[in-house]
């Protein structure tokens, strides 16, 4: 998320690890970026230090691509703003009258709900 809003929500299917979050950060990341009319050097990039955040391939992506990383205590989440939007994504999608059919129908709810969220949201 930035001032302006939520960056693109991406489906993830199996595990994350670092080859995915790097693959995340050059499509996704970029994306937004680009949707935002933001460079790499506009930004300062906020992550949990997990592992998958903070192993050798993600260090280098971050480098090699000119973005500032914010100095954060390793996986601490209450810290994080971004822990609201999970839990406004997790209450969500029970509110529906009909709930998901399947794994296609969830993402398709939390496609809508993640889309709705504005930038105010976002400041939280």
């Amino acid at each position: 998320m930035m001032w302006e809003g939520i960056w693109y929500a991406c489906k993830i299917d199996g595990r994350m690890d670092g080859d995915l979050f790097v693959k995340i950060l050059d499509e996704d990341l970029v994306a937004s970026l680009d949707y935002y009319g933001k460079n790499a050097g506009d930004i300062i990039f906020q992550q949990d230090n997990g592992p998958k955040h903070s192993c050798k391939k993600a260090k280098d992506w971050f480098k090699n691509n000119g973005i500032k990383l914010l100095q954060w205590p390793a996986q601490s989440p209450d810290l994080n703003p971004i822990e609201h939007h999970w839990d406004h994504l997790n209450r969500r999608p029970g509110e529906y009258e009909v709930p998901p059919k399947g794994m296609l129908e969830l993402w398709e709810h939390v496609e809508k709900e993640w889309s709705e969220i504005d930038a105010g949201f976002a400041r939280i």
